[in-house]
């Protein structure tokens, strides 16, 4: 098992900045989502479901996000993406969360490079890193702490039947390490990971007027779920 997501993401990133520089530097591309705007800013709505192995044990695990996205045009064809957000998760068959639902934040860092970019068409590749804590405390004398690192890439191709709708469809590949740490009356750390390390994915992305967008993505695979986005490019 890859217990390294920090890493992942560096050596992806580092890969990806690399190949893409070529494609900047060609000033031909122009990125499907931003257009002639140089920073997109979406609020998400998201809740997934995921199964989480803790030592053998592997727990269904539900997940919901409230967050924000800034997207920043780096180049012709490169863009910045930082994220940052409130999260919470359950695992009714986990015997230290039973009832609870521990809380936090995410944050996360991401490069995406377009690959293809027409009226009609367009195609991207994007890396990204994410870090999690969410605490919770089920007694005075007792607090549990959940941390976790994510470092995925995507590959996602978009298709415009009309000026105002691009649909879209994507496969992913990432990986999942984290810690559950009890303090308090009991004192133990717990590590989990996820087996599956695929994902697939697809959408709807949908023009209000000239510089707002609505969408939905639904995704299977590593995780299963539903995420809306609301968005203001400037």
């Amino acid at each position: 098992m890859y217990r390294h997501p920090i890493g992942f993401a560096w050596l992806a990133l580092i890969l990806v900045s690399g190949a893409l520089s070529n494609i900047a530097a060609a000033g031909t591309y122009r990125g499907p989502d931003l257009g002639d705007q140089l920073v997109d800013f979406a609020l998400h709505l998201e809740r997934s479901n995921t199964r989480l192995r803790y030592d053998g044990v592997t727990y269904d695990s539900t997940v919901e996000r409230l967050g924000v996205t800034l997207t920043q045009s780096l180049g012709p064809g490169l863009d910045g993406l930082l994220s940052a957000g409130y999260e919470d998760i359950t695992q009714a068959d986990n015997p230290d969360l039973a009832g609870q639902a521990p809380n936090g934040y995410y944050g996360g860092i991401a490069l995406r490079g377009h690959l293809l970019s027409s009226r009609r068409f367009d195609a991207a590749v994007s890396v990204h890193y994410s870090y999690h804590r969410l605490d919770t405390s089920p007694a005075s004398d007792q607090d549990i702490t959940l941390t976790w690192h994510q470092a995925w890439a995507e590959v996602v191709a978009g298709v415009r039947p009309s000026a105002r709708l691009r649909l879209f469809a994507g496969a992913r590949y990432g990986v999942l390490n984290g810690d559950q740490r009890l303090s308090g009356s009991v004192n133990r750390t717990t590590g989990f990971h996820q087996d599956t390390r695929t994902g697939y994915f697809g959408g709807l992305d949908v023009n209000v007027d000239r510089t707002g967008h609505v969408g939905l993505r639904v995704d299977g695979g590593q995780f299963r779920g539903a995420e809306m986005f609301f968005a203001r490019r400037f």
